[in-house]
């Protein structure tokens, strides 16, 4: 099986003309083959304060946090249908220090604080996509009825 790896970096101007940039690395994310939580599939990714970066894998239903040296710190969620809990997690997002994880097949945003903990659930219904904006409010589109 093949194993991913998350690199973490930042742009810098790497010449002459205004348009070119090179990627540095800041560090890079390489769980053990043996790890049960490896990377296999990735559906999001945000960075939050202090260099954290959470890392949305779908397929395993978790939410992973590292800290910007790359150590994992945290595992949020698991499969489940029960508060906290994922069926298919597809999208995540912050706002100040929550971290918000919609799992459409719940029909739900789940809200969690900076330890992991579950603050509260938004149950949708029927949804076709949902997002955090800026402002912190959630943006839903639906489907027709």
């Amino acid at each position: 099986a093949a194993l991913l790896a998350l690199f973490v970096g930042h742009l810098v101007p790497a010449g002459v003309a205004a348009q070119s940039r090179r990627l540095v690395e800041d560090f890079r994310i390489l769980p053990a083959e043996s790890d049960s939580l490896a990377f296999s599939a990735i559906a999001d990714i945000e960075s939050g304060r202090g260099g954290r970066v959470y890392v949305l894998q779908p397929d395993l239903r978790v939410v992973q946090v590292f800290d910007s040296s790359g150590k994992r710190v945290r595992v949020i969620g698991r499969r489940g249908s029960g508060p906290g809990e994922f069926q298919f997690p597809l999208r995540l997002g912050l706002k100040q220090d929550s971290l918000w994880v919609w799992d459409p097949t719940s029909a739900r945003i789940s809200v969690f604080d900076e330890g992991g903990r579950l603050q509260r659930t938004i149950s949708l219904g029927t949804v076709g996509s949902a997002r955090l904006l800026a402002s912190g409010e959630v943006a839903i589109k639906r489907y027709d009825e």
